[in-house]
């Protein structure tokens, strides 16, 4: 699986010859981000890591082996936009990370920028310690296994 960060105000686009490249410059909060090429001096990756692991199974009593973890940075809050080329090979990305008590929410997007790609915008996914939640879309049930990030 591979990961890559990228933060969703702060992504230009350049074009050279018949290729694309995208160059990240940093994170941006909605109060600063006033035009796309404003961005704070603080990339995604320079923040403290912290992370929190999703664990999905193909039954709704989440036993046995795991069919996907899933590992997401809960040091990214709002800010930052985290993409993966998750099960399957789809291409996620998910922002909006928050730590409740016993359970971890994030938006995820079926684009690699955290906009765009499906309606309704973003899909927000709530995930417990002791429970099994199902999965959007359906047929597969998740849960908590590493909270460390948020402890």
């Amino acid at each position: 699986m591979s990961y890559s960060q990228v933060c969703r105000s702060a992504v230009r686009l350049h074009f050279l010859a018949a290729s694309v490249v995208v160059v990240v410059v940093g994170c941006s909060t909605p109060e600063s981000d006033s035009t796309a090429d404003s961005a704070s001096t603080t990339p995604c990756d320079a923040l403290t890591p912290r992370w929190v692991t999703i664990s999905r199974y193909d039954n709704a009593d989440c036993t046995g082996t795991p069919v996907i973890e899933q590992t997401l940075p809960a040091h990214y809050g709002s800010e930052c936009c985290y993409a993966t080329t998750g099960h399957e090979g789809h291409e996620n990305s998910s922002t909006h990370f928050t730590c409740g008590q016993d359970s971890f929410t994030y938006t995820q997007w079926t684009s690699l920028t955290c906009s765009d790609g499906q309606v309704p915008a973003g899909t927000v996914k709530t995930y417990t310690l002791t429970g099994c939640t199902e999965d959007t879309p359906p047929g597969m049930w998740g849960r908590v296994t590493d909270f460390s990030g948020c402890e």
